[in-house]
C-alpha cells in the first residue's frame, strides 16, 4: 500500500495537535536582549542629543585592569585548546595529529603562522 507524499506529510504533521505541557496564557516578554551593535548605536544617539557628563560610565568609557589569569593558549592550526608547543617552530598544537601537520610544514608556512598568531593576539613585537 503506497501513500502519496501529501497524505504522508498530513499524517506526520504535529502542528494542529494540542500540547498539554504548554501554558495557553503564556505571553512572551516583549523586551529582548540587545546586541552590542544596538547598544553602541543607542549610546551614540544619546551622546548626540545630550551633553556627555564625565562621571557617567558608558560602554565605551569603562576600563578594566589587566586580567590576573594567564591568557588562554590556542592551537595555531585548529583553533582548539593548545596544550603543547613545538620547540622548533614555536607553534602551539592540540594533539599528535596536528603536530604531524606542523612537522610537514615548510619554513615559510611556519613563519606565516607565527606572524598571524602574533598579529591576532595583539603582540606589538612582530618580526619583520
Amino acid at each position: 500500500m503506497a501513500f502519496s507524499s501529501q497524505s504522508l506529510l498530513d499524517a506526520a504533521d504535529i502542528g494542529p495537535l494540542q500540547k498539554p505541557f504548554k501554558n495557553p496564557k503564556f505571553k512572551r516578554n516583549p523586551r529582548r536582549n540587545k546586541t552590542l551593535r544596538q547598544i553602541l548605536i543607542h549610546e551614540t544617539q544619546f551622546r548626540q542629543t545630550q551633553p556627555l557628563l564625565l562621571d557617567i560610565p558608558t560602554y565605551n568609557s569603562i576600563e578594566a585592569s589587566p586580567s590576573l589569569f594567564p591568557h588562554a593558549k590556542w592551537c595555531d592550526v585548529t583553533g582548539l585548546h593548545g596544550l603543547y608547543t613545538d620547540p622548533k617552530t614555536g607553534l602551539r598544537f592540540h594533539n599528535k595529529e596536528v603536530f604531524a601537520v606542523i612537522k610537514n610544514m615548510t619554513q615559510g608556512m611556519c613563519r606565516a603562522a607565527v606572524f598571524a598568531d602574533a598579529w591576532f593576539s595583539g603582540d606589538a613585537s612582530l618580526e619583520k
